[in-house]
């Protein structure tokens, strides 16, 4: 049996406190004799298949916390911090997750299920592979893609797969490969390199990346994500 303090990140005061076999064990006690951890620091903890649901962590520090398999469901976690952390198989099934920070953060099978993901901003690529149209919210919810643009997350976004470049689209940006943009500058180059025709209901956009046409049809595949929640 080892003693565990849970302290607050910053002043370091403790939470909660007791001896167990693991850290996680620790938690889980905490949870169950339903004690708020809000801003408790976790930083580089490892929490694999842990059980937090439904405990409150809001402002809470999970900097390279290894929370693979992590039971977080119904859990409150606004405005807390998963820098590079490691969220494989991760449930977030209905935690509130507003204003999180995701920066660095891997994800791969994470049920983000009826989350409350607002204003949650992310920066990897395995973050577009999120379900986010199984989400609650997502309005305010920001990418930051390594090019230094900002794109919005307001509504789930559109990837196009299966081409020489990935196609991303966000709510006023398109990805192709490296490169992202806004539409209407996308539209711009279409236009200045001749590009295609527009069909009725719809408007292509062409992009030029290093000597590859890439072609989608952004109203229509965006209009059908949004309405039929592909």
């Amino acid at each position: 049996m080892t003693y565990f303090f849970l302290r607050k990140a910053g002043d370091q005061q403790i939470l909660f406190d007791g001896e167990f076999d693991t850290l996680k064990g620790c938690i889980e006690e905490a949870i169950r004799r339903k004690i708020v951890l809000d801003y408790v620091d976790l930083r580089g903890a490892n929490l694999m298949n842990v059980d937090m649901d439904e405990g409150s962590f809001n402002f809470a520090r999970f900097d390279h916390a290894n929370l693979t398999g992590a039971n977080m469901s119904a859990t409150s976690l606004k405005k807390a911090c998963f820098k590079n952390a490691t969220l494989y198989n991760t449930c977030f099934c209905e935690a509130v997750l507003a204003d999180a920070q995701f920066f660095g953060a891997c994800f791969g099978g994470t049920d983000i299920a009826w989350a409350d993901l607002s204003g949650a901003c992310f920066d990897t690529i395995s973050a577009l592979e999120l379900k986010f149209s199984d989400a609650l919210m997502v309005k305010g919810a920001l990418f930051y893609d390594r090019t230094g643009t900002v794109c919005s997350l307001s509504h789930p976004p559109v990837i196009v797969s299966g081409l020489q470049y990935p196609i991303i689209l966000f709510d006023d940006h398109m990805k192709v490969g490296s490169a992202v943009l806004p539409y209407i500058t996308w539209d711009e180059l279409r236009q200045s390199r001749g590009g295609l025709k527009s069909g009725r209901g719809f408007t292509d956009v062409y992009a030029h990346i290093r000597g590859f046409y890439l072609y989608s049809f952004r109203d229509q595949i965006t209009v059908m994500a949004r309405t039929k929640k592909l």
